[in-house]
């Protein structure tokens, strides 16, 4: 896993670097199946990427994690704290985006159930939607506990806000 470094100017003008990393694999990742907001543990392959993780970001002197409430990014994101003592935040709006009845599939069985169109459209249109999902553009309206998706950058504002811009 190879994080990606953000700088900004953090709070009181001073630079805030951030660096995002997606969670470890799951079974779910191997297996190729979409995973929306199911929760999904990280297997012995995900284990030791989180802890790669940790000794990749120890020169950089993270002040803090911030991680959504899912038990596969928690537990990267507790991996990587307790590496390198620093505090895990919670922020559920960091979640992947709900993707209702098309999780759990595959992305032929996806294009097989919901249509070739759909499935092409919910990468370019904000407005698509699996059956019993949220639209992209809804749930980056969402907050609190509700799910939010990670595409239009509504992942990272919460990271952003936390950090003071």
């Amino acid at each position: 896993m190879k994080p990606v470094i953000i700088r900004t100017l953090g709070v009181y003008g001073m630079d805030c670097l951030l660096f995002l990393f997606r969670h470890g694999e799951t079974d779910w990742n191997r297996a190729g199946r979409l995973q929306g907001h199911t929760d999904t543990p990280l297997n012995a392959t995900g284990l030791a990427q989180a802890q790669a993780l940790a000794e990749r970001l120890r020169p950089h002197r993270l002040d803090a994690v911030m991680s959504s409430d899912l038990a596969r990014a928690w537990t990267t994101g507790q991996i990587v704290a307790e590496g390198l003592c620093v505090p895990l935040i919670s922020e559920p709006g960091l979640r992947e985006a709900n993707i209702g009845e098309a999780e759990g599939l595959h992305w032929p069985e996806v294009k097989s159930r919901f249509g070739e169109a759909l499935t092409e459209r919910w990468f370019t249109d904000d407005d698509a939607a699996f059956p019993g999902g949220l639209a992209r553009a809804a749930s980056r309206h969402c907050t609190g506990s509700s799910p939010s998706s990670p595409t239009g950058g509504s992942a990272c504002r919460p990271t952003v806000r936390w950090c003071g811009s």
